[in-house]
């Protein structure tokens, strides 16, 4: 029993430390070519390196300046298989922390289907509102599933 679990932790170490290595190579890549999250696609494909294979929901986001460029990305809040509280506070928080003018938030759906909740609409309206309170605009709100996404700037949710 011991050794399993010592090769489960040895499995997931070295897991880690690939998923490390591809997204720095991934992120040298993207600045290379693209220098703006402008378009829900960039925006998708980032997160979904980020958020697949997460048991949990975890909601994140960019943080962007003025031109659309990332500041900084943070996983904002983790959740449990079927729901992430996610509030506004911690959001602006960040947003301010790193002189941001706008954001991409996303979170992942373990069970692989990206459609929105009721809840996952209110959160969204309410984290909007706050931040428009500080001039920063919530350009998107991306959910992951199993190799699909949901934008809802794309569906006029936003």
């Amino acid at each position: 029993m011991k050794r399993h679990s010592s090769l489960r932790e040895t499995e997931q170490t070295i897991i880690d430390a690939a998923c490390g290595l591809l997204e720095r190579r991934l992120r040298r890549q993207y600045h290379r070519h693209t220098e703006v999250f402008d378009k829900p696609d960039d925006a998708a494909k980032y997160f979904q390196l980020k958020l697949s294979g997460q048991e949990q929901e975890v909601f994140c986001g960019i943080l962007l300046d003025n031109k659309h460029r990332m500041l900084r990305y943070e996983a904002f809040f983790q959740g449990t298989v079927d729901s992430c509280a996610a509030h506004p506070r911690e959001i602006v928080k960040a947003a301010l922390s790193c002189n941001a003018t706008s954001l991409i938030l996303a979170h992942n759906h373990p069970s692989g289907v990206p459609q929105p909740s009721a809840g996952d609409r209110e959160a969204t309206n309410r984290i909007d509102s706050a931040l428009e309170l500080i001039g920063v605009r919530l350009l998107d709100h991306i959910i992951v599933g199993h190799g699909q996404w949901f934008s809802f700037s794309r569906h006029g949710l936003l």
